[in-house]
């Protein structure tokens, strides 16, 4: 697995305003740090959806910020952090040691309660969707698009029904419809994303991967809550 911050495909961006070198140095230094920590604590997990090494995720999730313009290194340090809670054995309280407690509030804000359900768990991140700080919900569209772009229109479990991909789209745009406002380029990129052509190999041929009626939505969205805690989260860490 290739070393988190020598990832080729990531990169920081600083506007001019943040121009003090050592505030340029600083932020680097927290960005490397959390690439390394994630590195190591994801040491050995694999995404469900692809089976690929699972810090590409989050070195993912960092990248789109950082294209879309956030320059913000709390936020670039939650993002590659994100899952970290969630997935591995990593404490809020070691967290906000290592990086601060602005870093690891941030993480809390985008971690899901694991002893909720899973339909309690995708229930509460919309309830929580616009409600969050900035921050965390500049992480969780991020999260949101590398899901759905990545993990389920180009790649997907081929256990997944029809139905049930449809509805993971429906419930991905319950969240990010409530966080609306927040960062423009992402945003577009989401659109996009729920346009696309989705062909789910039902007969019916390619679709865009978005329900346009809304009252299809909300019955497909039902049909997805329905299905979720007999299951196990597909874009979730596991160990190999």
């Amino acid at each position: 697995m290739q070393n988190s911050d020598q990832h080729p495909n990531v990169t920081v961006a600083f506007s001019e305003s943040d121009a003090p070198s050592t505030l340029a140095s600083a932020a680097l230094a927290l960005v490397a740090k959390a690439s390394r920590f994630a590195a190591q604590k994801h040491s050995g997990q694999v995404r469900r959806s692809d089976n690929s090494p699972y810090i590409n995720h989050p070195l993912a999730v960092w990248d789109i910020l950082a294209s879309a313009g956030v320059t913000d290194p709390i936020v670039h340090a939650a993002a590659i952090l994100h899952d970290t809670l969630e997935d591995t054995d990593t404490t809020a309280e070691e967290l906000e040691r290592e990086f601060g407690a602005e870093v690891a509030q941030v993480v809390v804000e985008c971690s899901d309660d694991k002893t909720l359900s899973q339909r309690g768990r995708k229930l509460t991140q919309v309830a929580t969707a616009s409600t969050c700080s900035r921050r965390a919900r500049l992480v969780r569209l991020a999260d949101k698009l590398h899901n759905l772009r990545e993990g389920t229109l180009h790649s997907r479990p081929s256990s997944w029904s029809a139905q049930r991909v449809m509805g993971y789209f429906c419930w991905g745009h319950a969240v990010v419809e409530r966080m609306a406002g927040t960062n423009e380029i992402i945003e577009r990129q989401l659109i996009d994303t729920f346009e696309a052509p989705l062909d789910l190999d039902d007969g019916r041929g390619a679709r865009p991967a978005l329900l346009a009626d809304e009252s299809e939505r909300a019955v497909a969205l039902e049909r997805y809550y329905a299905c979720l805690d007999d299951s196990v989260p597909v874009h979730a860490a596991r160990n190999n």
